[in-house]
């Protein structure tokens, strides 16, 4: 179905999706207003159809929600395609040796994974841990 967005949301509802979006890590923070803006747009479009659009609850509550959801879809995702699952009981030194050029051991969900280093950053809190994929970003403490 091809919604048309000025039937539903009004400037506020983007400029609040804008700003939860961007606290979120779903939206860039870095990026031009406008392709912030255009962002938002189909980001709300996406919540109005969703399960998440409950007009009985506050709507920032709901768009909270939404984006916690969406920013866990595409990190799952980010797992499946882009890191490898580490089994313990395949150990090979030369295989570790050769996985620590490129990735960073890290378990998540009790599941072992080596994450391309390319997408890890260090912010200077202790034991956290941003990656950065598909322009989202995943916060990890005491990883």
């Amino acid at each position: 179905m091809n919604i048309d967005i000025t039937n539903i949301a009004v400037g506020y509802q983007i400029y609040l999706m804008v700003e939860l979006a961007k606290l979120n890590g779903v939206i860039e923070k870095e990026i031009e207003y406008d392709t912030q803006w255009e962002e938002a747009e189909e980001l709300f479009k996406n919540f109005y159809e969703s399960k998440f659009n409950n007009p009985n609850q506050p709507e920032i509550e709901c768009i909270e929600a939404f984006l916690k959801d969406y920013i866990e879809y595409a990190f799952t995702d980010f797992l499946r395609s882009e890191c490898v699952v580490y089994y313990e009981n395949t150990y090979d030194s030369n295989f570790v040796e050769k996985m620590l050029e490129t990735y960073i051991y890290c378990k998540i969900n009790n599941i072992a994974y080596w994450i391309p280093s390319k997408n890890i950053y260090f912010p200077n809190e202790p034991k956290t841990m941003l990656i950065k994929f598909n322009g989202y970003t995943k916060t990890l403490h005491n990883w």
